[in-house]
C-alpha cells in the first residue's frame, strides 16, 4: 500500500464516571505506515452515540472555520 494523506473520524471514549466523550481520530498514512492522534474533544454524554453526534458537529465546525 503506497498511499499518502490524511484521515478523519470521530469516536467516543468511556470516561472514569461512566459517561462519554468524543474524541477526533487522525490517521496519517504515508506509504506503508500509518501514525494515529487522538484528540479528546470538550463535553461529556450520556450516551456513545450523543458523544459521537456531538464530535461529528464539532469537526464539522472546524472545517467550516478553515
Amino acid at each position: 500500500m503506497d498511499q499518502e494523506g490524511w484521515e478523519a473520524a470521530v469516536m467516543a471514549e468511556a470516561t472514569p464516571s461512566g459517561r462519554f466523550r468524543p474524541v477526533l481520530v487522525m490517521s496519517r498514512v504515508d506509504g506503508a505506515e500509518v501514525s494515529d492522534v487522538a484528540v479528546p474533544l470538550e463535553g461529556e454524554y450520556d450516551d456513545r452515540l450523543a458523544a459521537e453526534e456531538a464530535g461529528k458537529d464539532a469537526l464539522a465546525a472546524m472545517v467550516r472555520h478553515c
